[in-house]
């Protein structure tokens, strides 16, 4: 075993490749992504090693290689669990919450405004949540219960892009031309635009337009919640949500 960090990744290793003895993967799924890139370079591409065959997962399942398509916007889905899929997905809506403080002219929300209740809070985060179906950013089977689980745990804290490079090891909005994650591009996928836009996408503003028009009563709407988990469990996360570090 190598003490050394994945080339994909920057987990640590597990094994190298077993042609050049260089490359280092923290798993058969990183090395089988990495090979088309890796290949022209390997010591010994005169008998290159044929990529690992697809091991059975608890995970989701891997899209082709990045570079032999276009950009899709579930490209940050392949290798994670469930779980850490839901944990990757609101820390994609919080980076987003400081991104947009910090480039995008003060735009305050979620756990920024300053008059934030654990209510308006629920409601950003619906925001967030109903447009990533909309624009296919979550699969069908998205768990919503462990997503808002992890939600009630991590929204009362701000996240900004060192707390993201300390957690995931880097973040970077390129590196989703490479094949692998970006919590900002995630965020733009969902949002429609970037984070140091000045305008949102026309789906944003109907979406927010809608969610504000209900006003208090929104989460006695059960229609609202439908596509994104039902309203049993977004009304116990405005009730028990605990604001304990508003910026």
């Amino acid at each position: 075993m190598t003490n050394k960090t994945c080339i994909v990744c920057q987990k640590p290793s597990q094994s190298v490749c077993s042609s050049c003895k260089v490359a280092t993967y923290c798993s058969k799924d990183c090395q089988k992504s990495h090979w088309k890139v890796h290949k022209p370079t390997c010591t010994n591409s005169t008998n290159p090693p044929t990529p690992p065959a697809e091991s059975p997962r608890t995970t989701f399942a891997s899209y082709p290689s990045s570079a032999a398509r276009e950009p899709h916007p579930q490209d940050w889905l392949p290798g994670l669990s469930p779980s850490g899929a839901a944990e990757w997905f609101v820390d994609c809506y919080r980076l987003r919450l400081d991104d947009d403080m910090v480039w995008g002219g003060g735009n305050l929300h979620g756990l920024y405004d300053p008059e934030a209740t654990p209510k308006s809070i629920a409601a950003d985060f619906l925001v967030f949540c109903k447009l990533a179906v909309a624009h296919k950013v979550v699969p069908s089977n998205f768990d919503w219960s462990l997503c808002l689980t992890k939600a009630q745990e991590l929204l009362p804290y701000a996240f900004e892009k060192d707390d993201a490079r300390e957690k995931y090891g880097g973040e970077n909005i390129f590196s989703s031309l490479m094949g692998r994650r970006s919590l900002r591009m995630t965020g733009q996928w969902v949002y429609g635009s970037g984070h140091g836009d000045m305008s949102s996408g026309q789906k944003h503003e109907d979406v927010a337009r809608e969610v504000e028009a209900e006003g208090a009563g929104l989460f006695e709407k059960a229609a609202m919640f439908a596509d994104v988990g039902g309203s049993t469990m977004w009304k116990k996360l405005a009730r028990d949500l605990k604001l304990v570090h508003v910026r």
